[in-house]
């Protein structure tokens, strides 16, 4: 069964999308992005901060005392997510570490229970720490600890 191979031209070709001349110059487009690299690095506490309020308050607004239904595991997990994509982006290593943590926990979650919620409480309170203490950069130290620990409880 040999058929014949048919060769897909693309359409449009890189050097017909950009032009063989001007734009900026290598170093000016380095320096271009490396300044609104900064502008929102700048941004990113605070919406770190507005992540933490909206997981804590799906946290306070779950229902106590019965099962947490998968929807709402579901909200919490993309809320961590996020954070946890932007964390290390944005020089906050510890906050994607502990975001992903959290993901790892709830992620196969049918339903959480009050226990589990409580562990979902620790998280958000060592996310709310390292915003708070403003924990930026590498931190291999508390990095490696706090790795332990939140496999020690995520595991309890």
């Amino acid at each position: 069964m040999n058929k014949k191979q048919d060769l897909i031209d693309p359409p449009k070709r890189v050097s017909e999308k950009v032009p063989p001349f001007g734009g900026p110059t290598p170093e000016a487009a380095i320096r271009k992005a490396l300044n609104l690299s900064a502008e929102l690095m700048d941004s990113y506490e605070g919406w770190a901060v507005d992540d933490l309020q909206m997981l804590w308050l799906e946290h306070e607004n779950l229902p106590k005392g019965q099962d947490v239904p998968k929807e709402r595991i579901n909200k919490i997990f993309d809320i961590a997510h996020e954070t946890r994509g932007q964390g290390g982006s944005f020089g906050y290593p510890l906050v994607s570490l502990i975001a992903d943590s959290l993901c790892k926990f709830v992620e196969r979650k049918g339903a959480l229970n009050s226990e589990q919620l409580n562990i979902v409480q620790l998280h958000l309170l060592a996310l709310k720490a390292v915003l708070r203490q403003k924990l930026k950069g590498n931190q291999p130290e508390m990095g490696g600890e706090l790795t332990k620990l939140l496999q020690a409880i995520r595991e309890s």
